[in-house]
């Protein structure tokens, strides 16, 4: 995933989404229109593998898990920390900004 993307889901969860796509907009007009082109790029896929059943599926069963507190907290620990979780955190921490959108 493209730095960019990265630095704005960061800033979705810590800063919300006004100034998130503020700093994200500012950032993609700084670079060269090849590294535009990658962050589009990468944008798409993510998209594409958001829409895809079998990942549809897969968070499904992840969200309908039935853990205790504990679990819950190690398995969402786990999920934030490991690199080979990148994809899951990012759908992760899209889920939950969307969700204190809709509670707002």
């Amino acid at each position: 995933m493209h730095p960019a993307i990265q630095a704005y889901l960061d800033d979705l969860t810590e800063l919300g989404e006004a100034e998130a796509v503020r700093r994200f907009s500012e950032k993609i007009q700084k670079l060269s229109a090849e590294e535009q082109e990658r962050v589009q790029q990468d944008a798409q896929r993510m998209q594409d593998v958001g829409n895809d059943p079998a990942f549809t599926r897969c968070a499904q069963l992840v969200q309908n898990a039935i853990m205790n507190d504990e679990e819950a907290l190690a398995f969402q620990n786990y999920i934030m920390k490991a690199p080979a979780c990148a994809l899951m955190r990012t759908f992760m921490l899209l889920g939950q900004t969307a969700e204190e959108a809709q509670d707002e």
